[in-house]
This record gives C-alpha cells, structure tokens and sequence, in this order.
C-alpha cells in the first residue's frame, strides 16, 4: 500500500504526534510511507524515519489554489492508494478525493469536544459523503460519528491511539524532592488552571517535601496564558512552576519526573496518558474521553471529575505520601499500555481498514 499522512503541521501536539507514528509505523512494513504538512513542518518532523517520504505543501491561506494543485500532482506522481487525513486537513483531503476517485479517504478524529461544536461540525457532516472511512479515537467521537456522519456504521471505527517512546527507567529520586509533569498545550481545554489551584491547597500539607511542576507544551502571550501566571502569581508558586515549552521529545522530562497528571475539561484519547504509562508515571487525571478506560477505572491510576479542585488535590497528596502505591499503579498502567495500546495492536487494525 502507498500511505498518505495529512496534517496541517508538525508542531508537538497529539493529532501530530499520531501521524508521525503511524508513518514511521508503516515505514517499518512492507507499505510505502508518505507524509504531508499543509502549512509547516514542526518541531516533530525530526522525528520521522528515514523509509517515510516528507512533503511541504507550504499552504498560505484556508483556499490556496496553488498548494491544492501542488498536492494533487503529488498524489498523482506518488500513485498514493490511501490518503488518511488528520482533523481538518480532511477538507483538503476530500477536494483530492473529488479529483480522484479511485483514492481511499480516511478521516482521523482526534477532537474529543466533537459533539459540543456544533458550528464546526456542519462541514465535517458534509464533507463525510466523501470518506471511504472514519477512525475515532474515543467511544463518544464513535457514537457521535455513527449518529451524525453520512456514510454506513461499519465505516467508522474507534482505533486506540499509541505511544512510540525509547525509555531508560530510572524513578528512585530523593523522597523530599517530587516532580510533576503536565505534558500538553497552554489552552483552554487542558485547564492547567486546576493544577495550579490544587497544588494552592496542600501547600501548607506538603512539611519539608519539596515540590516542582513542569507545564511541557507549546504556549502564546493570549488571555489563557495570562490568566495562567496570574494565579501562579497569586498563590506565590511561582518558584515551584515551570513553563518548558513546546519540546519535540519529552523523553527527558518524562524521566525525571514522579508524577504526571492530566487535567482536561475534555480529551480524545491523549497520546501524552500512554507516555506516561510508558515511563512508569503514578497518574492522576480527570474523568474525560477515554482517560477512564485507559487507566482501567482507577486500577492503574486516579480518576478525578472534571474541574474538581477539592477531589484534585486530596488525590495529588495521597499520590505524593504514598510512594508503594504510586509505584503499584503506575506498573500496571505501564502493563496495560504495553498490552492494550501498543503499535502491533494498531497496525493489524489498521491495515484491515485501508486494503
């Protein structure tokens, strides 16, 4: 098979992360793996196998005539069999898929707020006469997919996300030191804000226990941002807060810490939850998408509501003064991950999709 991957960029985020694990997936079979960015590469793309092919389309605006006719002509010069678009690079995806038939379309659904947006969502329902077929990444995307989207049941179909991490494990730190990770974004669904108010509330719990929390991922001067280290200003943890930034590999970060949380108002299925179960993390997260199966229920982890401050920072404390436990889950977190969300698993799934 001759595989596209379509993303509109490569900057570190999980729909981006995925297409790059699946074309360095494919890359490692008999398939011919290809992988195009509509308008930048990213800091991901350093990250892509040499058997996968990477193609810029440098797409300047929502209707650029020029980059369509660009990948058109490449589709065509490649004899790309499947193209597989991530999130909104669908609606170019299903232009291409206008002018040439023959091409099997998948669209990949990574947007797990899908059945709140209905403004958005108009599109998408149109557009969707032309998948060949839909892969979701959460029961609820796959209900709402079922519901809404105009092609038959049997064409959407709900495929676990996978992590692609090379770790040395190595978590014996000093007991008075913890580390905490938040790996994702600065915007408004992560709500970053509930761990900073959390951590405000057992401040004074904490003795001599010396705490530090990494936010890894990309941020902007905007109103969330602000907002932000505003109330890390308020509550003084300004010393115990750290923004890293967007990183191409959280490996090292992931390494060094004790702790890693998730604190969404809603998810799909966050590619950043499997790294954690990969690197041995004890893991508190809201109940959202499918962070619940993931962490079996609350057998590999914590489970938290959403926006549940009081509940947030009971969890978070017991996590830091029980080290036996943190220890237990996060072991069987990173059995299930292996089990249950690895790229084998996916692969055969997948393929079964696209022939």
């Amino acid at each position: 098979m001759r595989i596209l991957q379509l993303i509109d960029n490569l900057n570190p985020g999980g729909a981006e992360r995925m297409s790059v694990n699946i074309a360095n997936l494919l890359s490692e079979t008999n398939n011919k793996s290809f992988l195009c960015t509509t308008r930048c590469k990213g800091a991901l793309s350093r990250h892509i196998l040499p058997g996968v092919e990477l193609f810029y389309l440098n797409k300047k605006r929502t209707f650029d005539l020029k980059a369509f006719m660009r990948l058109l002509k490449y589709v065509y010069k490649h004899r790309i069999e499947v193209l597989h678009a991530h999130s909104s690079s669908i609606f170019m995806g299903g232009i291409i898929k206008i002018f040439k038939p023959s091409l099997r379309l998948i669209w990949h659904d990574h947007y797990g707020n899908r059945e709140y947006d209905s403004k958005r969502n108009l599109l998408y329902i149109l557009f969707s006469v032309l998948f060949d077929r839909v892969i979701v990444v959460n029961n609820k995307l796959e209900e709402w997919a079922k519901k809404h989207l105009l092609l038959a049941d049997n064409k959407i179909v709900y495929l676990k996300n996978f992590p692609h991490l090379n770790l040395n494990i190595n978590h014996d730190g000093p007991t008075d030191s913890v580390q905490i990770i938040y790996l994702a974004n600065l915007k408004k669904p992560k709500n970053h804000h509930l761990l900073v108010e959390s951590i405000s509330e057992i401040q004074s719990e904490l003795g001599d226990i010396r705490l530090s929390v990494h936010l890894v991922g990309a941020y902007q001067n905007d109103s969330y941002y602000k907002s932000l280290i505003s109330l890390i200003e308020k509550y003084n943890l300004s010393s115990v807060f750290n923004l890293i930034g967007s990183v191409s590999d959280p490996s090292k970060y992931l390494l060094k810490a004790d702790i890693a949380v998730i604190c969404s108002t809603f998810e799909g299925l966050p590619v950043s939850l499997l790294e954690y179960g990969l690197a041995e993390l004890p893991v508190i997260s809201t109940s959202v998408g499918q962070c619940s199966e993931v962490l079996d229920y609350g057998k590999a982890g914590w489970l938290v509501e959403s926006e549940n401050i009081e509940a947030f920072s009971k969890t978070l404390l017991h996590v830091i003064s029980d080290r036996d436990d943190a220890k237990l889950r996060a072991l069987k977190l990173k059995e299930r991950v292996l089990d249950k969300y690895g790229a084998n698993s996916f692969l055969v799934q997948y393929l079964k999709l696209v022939v």
